[in-house]
């Protein structure tokens, strides 16, 4: 007797026609593919339930979704994983910088410095927590001011996890204007793997990254190349998208290339932290739009061969390969469930990234609460019970690899980002129709982030 085939609601599975070719999409788990233009009247099948279909074509949508399963759509849908794996660590909210546009920082806030013990249990908990590995990142301010911190928690978190015989990396998020030798050193010989924050080249990066004298700060990190070549070309910068460097996303990705790096990836501008009073800092959503399309072609004619470009490659990958390795885009986002950020004064909140005077913020105070109980507070169930297709995402074929846009940028709970919608829709229309005609962008994926299939 052969297999069963789940019955697949017809809303589940979506159709676009690309070129002479038509992609099949399946909305829940974001797999997808393409099929000649001519069987486009044997697809509409799809969207009638089986019982409803005489049985002659009955057998053959039964047949049809027997050829798809075989590339995952339709498949059974598998429970999401609950387990933490990602603890932000925001060590301290000082910095040595004064960027206008700041998310981490409230003017009311005093400097602060996460207490080393409260920060070891975190992490601690967090390997318990997890299944098989978690990643801890180092985040600020400037996370290097707290380097002593950085080095014990290190420490203490190898131990516990070669004890566990569970898998722990360090990331974090620097300026690169505090590196030593000795900085560099530990963070070599322990695998942390920094980013670091530049919006491009020194007209572009001097507007808002600045300091607080209103002095530009690109100097920083030609001196910090200069000094350490090896090490900042390992890592990737990031660019904050704004007013400054929106309309110029071609432009920043060269320079950065040029700069010997391996790549970089952005973070769009967000109104909250010192942000909140700096509408100059926000940029034109149409313009971006046709930004990243300058950006995307020269990705597809090759210019970036190599070299990761993530504002690209996020979407990519998420179309190639369905939602997972985002935990950004996709149905039930990280915030709370995947993901907790640990403030400078000890509160949770589900991510870093959640407006700290919202509704959504604060998940409790690790002076007083677990990691535990702050995952099973009401706000962070609350936040898991998201659903998006309560509005326009309900028939939009890209629900599942993009994911209804960011929580935290959405002004409601179950609404969504009107600009990284505007993206989305535009970026994954680009991608599946050079994907119909050329494999071109999955060999610049498989080159950049390897292959997951």
């Amino acid at each position: 007797m052969g297999t069963q085939l789940p019955q697949v609601a017809p809303t589940r599975i979506a159709t676009l026609e690309r070129g002479s070719k038509v992609l099949v999409m399946d909305r829940v788990t974001g797999r997808s593919v393409y099929v000649p233009r001519a069987s486009r009247r044997l697809l509409g099948l799809l969207s009638t339930e089986e019982n409803r279909l005489p049985p002659e074509l009955a057998t053959l949508r039964r047949d049809l979704m027997a050829q798809l399963a075989g590339y995952g759509i339709g498949a059974a849908i598998r429970p999401r994983a609950e387990a933490l794996n990602t603890l932000i660590l925001k060590l301290t909210n000082a910095c040595n910088y004064a960027c206008t546009y700041c998310y981490d920082f409230e003017p009311e806030e005093t400097a602060t410095t996460l207490e080393l013990e409260i920060a070891i249990r975190a992490v601690i908990e967090g390997l318990e927590l997890c299944n098989e590995g978690l990643q801890v990142v180092f985040h600020g301010g400037e996370p290097f001011l707290a380097f002593d911190h950085i080095k014990k928690i290190v420490i203490a978190g190898e131990e516990e996890a070669a004890r566990l015989g569970k898998v722990l990396i360090f990331r974090g998020q620097t300026n690169l204007s505090r590196l030593t030798p000795e900085t560099v050193d530990f963070s070599i010989q322990h695998d942390i793997h920094w980013g670091f924050s530049l919006d491009g080249p020194p007209r572009r990066n001097d507007i808002f990254r600045v300091l607080r004298s209103g002095t530009g700060t690109h100097d920083r990190f030609e001196r910090a190349l200069a000094q350490f070549p090896a090490f900042v070309r390992s890592c990737n910068a990031m660019a904050t998208i704004t007013s400054a460097n929106y309309d110029n996303l071609l432009g920043i990705s060269r320079y950065f290339q040029s700069q010997g790096l391996r790549g970089w990836d952005w973070s769009l501008f967000q109104p909250i932290g010192r942000g909140r009073q700096h509408a100059e800092v926000y940029f034109e959503i149409e313009r971006l739009v046709d930004s990243w399309n300058e950006l995307f072609e020269a990705v597809a004619a090759g210019e970036f061969d190599g070299f990761a470009v993530s504002p690209v490659l996020k979407y990519l990958d998420n179309f190639v390969n369905g939602p997972g390795r985002n935990m950004c885009m996709r149905k039930g986002c990280g915030a709370g469930r995947d993901l907790l950020s640990i403030s400078s004064d000890g509160q949770v909140e589900a991510c870093d990234c959640i407006d700290p005077k919202g509704p959504l913020s604060n998940l409790g105070n690790l002076k007083l609460v677990t990691l535990t109980r702050a995952r099973h507070s009401v706000t962070a169930r609350l936040i898991r019970s998201r659903e998006v297709e309560q509005g326009r995402c309900e028939h939009c074929i890209w629900l599942a690899v993009c994911g209804g846009t960011c929580l935290a940028r959405a002004r409601t709970l179950h609404g969504i980002c009107e600009d990284e919608c505007q993206l989305a829709l535009n970026a994954f229309d680009r991608i599946s129709n050079e994907l119909a005609e050329s494999t071109r962008l999955r060999d610049y994926l498989t080159d950049c982030y390897g292959s997951r299939n």
